[in-house]
């Protein structure tokens, strides 16, 4: 491969020199027809053909490293000339970045060139046109600081604060009184609802260590205003009926949370003051609480005594009153209540006392109350002040009428004489000074 390189090929020495091969070779090959090869001519002429092959080989050797040299040389040339090249584009980068710098800043030079003419065009216009005299404007009168503000008239704005003040005030209170619907004050239970007042009865104020004993006030504290009340209510109902000894009541309130329970245990409490021999009884199968106020034991009671089980009336603490517990609460009240077995134990009952009164669950929530009111002397409809709405209580009414249950009245509850002073303040402290003295005066 190596002799075939032109530069091997073209070389005048190597050719010669094959020249001088193929010579030789040839002699060798026309002497070997006559001499054998261990003869002095025939040892010359391999000598001599071997020199030149050497010389030939070597002359190709000396031409390989030449060229080997060459491409060394041109190798490190080349290299060169990339660096060269490298370096000349980073140079050109440099330049593109420098350019571009320069036209920027060429720019701000031409604009802040451009602003710096036009200013100076307009200091010589104002500088020509300072000296002439191009007004018509002259001083007739100098202003002066005046001795009051010109607004605001601060005395009309008080005024005017005050009459929208007041005018707001009581459209707002007239616009949420109409919006009110609730009863509050006995004119509007004879107003919208057309029944009898049977009383009004407090605000009862909470013991956080004992609740049932502050909620039966009648018997824990008789001189308060509010057993009073419940006197009073006892009267209203004794004539509503004088004519009938034995009075069956059932309280019942429109909606849950009226105080229907603790108005029975107090108005019960009241008629055993009196000397009555009187039955309680919690008709409310759903949630009870006549045992809880009276400290009682739940125990047997009118859910077991109408299902045919073992049951007792339990006395309390109270002379003369005595209580019937709902007892087991029963998955089906309304169909209990409404039994024929409820109808003979209310007539049973009625033997052995002067007073029974029933406690049962609010109308609208339940039918509870409306499967026994029929059969009963009278119903007594609580109403809380400030919470139960005209609409809730007339659709009790309404519902009471269809069954043709008796309405004996109402007790407007849980009425807050501090908030309601305007109409209830005269009346109390006229009882408390006249009946009860200073000391009633001063609690």
């Amino acid at each position: 491969m190596i002799e075939s390189i032109p530069a091997v090929v073209s070389n005048p020495l190597i050719q010669e020199l094959k020249s001088q091969y193929v010579t030789l070779t040839g002699e060798y090959h026309k002497l070997s027809q006559k001499y054998g090869p261990e003869h002095p001519k025939m040892i010359r002429l391999s000598s001599e053909i071997r020199g030149i092959k050497n010389k030939i080989s070597q002359e190709i050797k000396n031409i390989a490293r030449s060229i080997e040299t060459e491409y060394r040389i041109a190798l490190a040339k080349e290299k060169s000339i990339l660096k060269a090249m490298e370096d000349k584009k980073k140079e050109a980068l440099m330049l593109n970045k420098k350019q571009i710098k320069y036209n920027a800043l060429k720019r701000e030079v031409d604009i802040s060139r451009s602003l710096y003419e036009s200013l100076l065009k307009r200091l010589k216009e104002a500088s020509l046109t300072e000296g002439l005299d191009v007004t018509n404007i002259m001083v007739v009168d100098p202003a002066r600081v005046p001795d009051h503000p010109v607004k605001p008239k601060k005395l009309m704005n008080i005024l005017l604060a005050i009459i929208v003040g007041l005018t707001l005030g009581i459209g707002l209170a007239f616009f949420f009184e109409y919006l009110d619907n609730t009863i509050k004050i006995p004119e509007e239970v004879e107003r919208y609802l057309k029944l009898p007042l049977l009383g009004v009865v407090g605000t009862i104020k909470s013991d956080s260590g004992n609740p049932p004993k502050k909620e039966i006030i009648t018997y824990t504290d008789p001189r308060s205003n509010i057993a009073e009340s419940f006197r009073t209510i006892r009267t209203n109902l004794s004539f509503s009926s004088p004519d009938v000894d034995q009075k069956r009541f059932l309280i019942t309130s429109a909606l849950p949370l009226e105080g229907k329970t603790i108005v029975a245990a107090n108005l019960a409490i009241t008629f055993a003051q009196m000397g009555k021999n009187v039955l309680l009884v919690d008709s409310d199968l759903r949630k009870p609480r006549i045992h809880n106020l009276f400290g009682l034991n739940r125990g047997a009671g009118l859910s077991d005594f109408l299902v045919g089980k073992e049951s007792s009336i339990k006395k309390t603490k109270v002379s003369g009153l005595n209580v019937f517990t709902c007892g087991t609460i029963p998955p089906n009240p309304a169909e209990l209540l409404g039994s024929k077995k409820m109808r003979d134990f209310v007539e049973k009952i009625r033997e052995n006392f002067e007073v029974i009164i029933f406690d049962s669950p609010p109308l609208l929530s339940v039918t509870d109350a409306a499967e026994i009111a029929p059969f009963l002397d009278g119903v007594v409809l609580v109403i809380k002040a400030g919470s139960t709405t005209r609409p809730a209580i007339q659709r009790s009414i309404q519902q009471l009428s269809e069954l043709n249950a008796p309405i004996v009245g109402c007790i407007l509850n849980d009425v807050d004489f501090e908030k309601e002073h305007y109409y209830y303040s005269p009346y109390q402290y006229y009882y408390q000074y006249y009946y009860e003295g200073e000391e009633g005066k001063s609690s």
